[in-house]
């Protein structure tokens, strides 16, 4: 387990005992904090670029995690905060799903979950015409008592939703209504606002019942366009857009399939964001030196220009610490290999 206690105040005095003990805080009462905080913030900026891969930086967007998207037939983009309701397939008609507005600052004013005088109105992030009245409901990601549960059995290979909720009225496309006696309270998805690059993806049919849950690898890209049909070649998930506001826009390769998925997703965080000396960087104490050979690199390039003797000197040993990090990476399996996109036999 990393620990992670290294603060810019920590950092900075120990760049000042690297340069001739040069001030890096008020500096030119320009501003209370610089230049030291944002060469601490380019320190980690440059470590934690895309291309790293680090276990302690990575993050799930997945059945296990609860957070987990479902898709809808026909959709190719959807929006997601980190918590979703869904239906199995039944009469006929197959399983379907759509994620839930935030809790906090909701998209659509108002939150994702919401209690009152007993009755429980969940708000959608995107449209979905195929919920109706009388249909079984699950929900996943909100953390509040509506949240239904998924409980496996490994002795009996089976596997399945509880405490579903049942619905009493669907007033239009991004409104689901059903009874519910508990207090009033407010809640929804809790946003991802962390997101910097995805690193591998994979898709379960969320109405299985069978367990290990059989699932299909999906690749983590960074764009796909808009298309009409499936190539048929690995399904493709990108992080298209961030609202910057907790909601992620995830696109598929081709449309959903008839059978709602859920899609499951890891990815590597963002750089935490400095604001003061005492805030804590997101790096672990073990690997110190890479953040501090870097972080001195652009102390230099303040001290000394970006020219100078000591910034060429430091631009090197800055370069060795990195890759001696990315040493480190841990690679996500995508599960994908070499598949022709047309068929050899012809």
């Amino acid at each position: 387990m990393e620990n992670f206690s290294i603060t810019v105040e920590r950092l900075c005095n120990s760049l000042q005992l690297n340069s001739k003990l040069q001030n890096l805080f008020m500096v030119g009462g320009v501003a209370p904090f610089e230049p030291g905080l944002s060469i601490c913030q380019k320190a980690i900026g440059t470590l934690l670029a895309r291309g790293t891969h680090y276990k302690w930086n990575r993050s799930e967007i997945s059945i296990m995690e609860g957070n987990f998207l479902v898709t809808q037939k026909s959709v190719q983009t959807f929006r997601h905060g980190g918590a979703s309701v869904f239906r199995m397939s039944e009469g006929g008609r197959p399983a379907t799903g759509a994620s839930l507005d935030l809790a906090a600052n909701p998209v659509w004013g108002d939150p994702g979950v919401v209690q009152a005088s007993g009755t429980t109105t969940l708000n959608l992030l995107d449209r979905n015409p195929m919920f109706k009245v009388g249909d079984t409901v699950f929900i996943s990601g909100t953390g509040s008592s509506v949240d239904s549960t998924w409980n496996f059995d490994p002795d009996t290979s089976s596997s399945g939703w509880i405490d579903g909720h049942v619905l009493t009225a669907v007033p239009d496309d991004l409104t689901l209504v059903f009874s519910n006696s508990a207090a009033d309270f407010a809640s929804g998805a809790p946003g991802i606002r962390d997101l910097s690059f995805l690193e591998s993806a994979w898709m379960t049919q969320i109405d299985t019942k069978v367990f290990p849950l059989p699932v299909a690898m999906a690749q983590a890209v960074d764009t796909l366009p808009v298309r009409q049909y499936m190539d048929g070649n690995q399904t493709r998930i990108a992080a298209i857009r961030d609202e910057n506001n907790g909601v992620i826009h995830f696109r598929l390769s081709g449309p959903a399939p008839l059978q709602a998925q859920a899609v499951s997703v890891t990815y590597q965080r963002l750089p935490s964001v400095l604001t003061s000396p005492q805030s804590v960087i997101s790096w672990p104490d073990a690997w110190y030196v890479c953040l501090e050979e870097v972080a001195l690199y652009f102390a230099y390039k303040y001290i000394a220009g970006v020219s100078g003797p000591e910034t060429t000197m430091q631009r090197q040993m800055a370069t060795e610490a990195i890759a001696a990090a990315g040493g480190t990476a841990d690679f996500e399996d995508q599960g994908s290999g070499f598949a022709p996109a047309f068929d050899l036999m012809g």
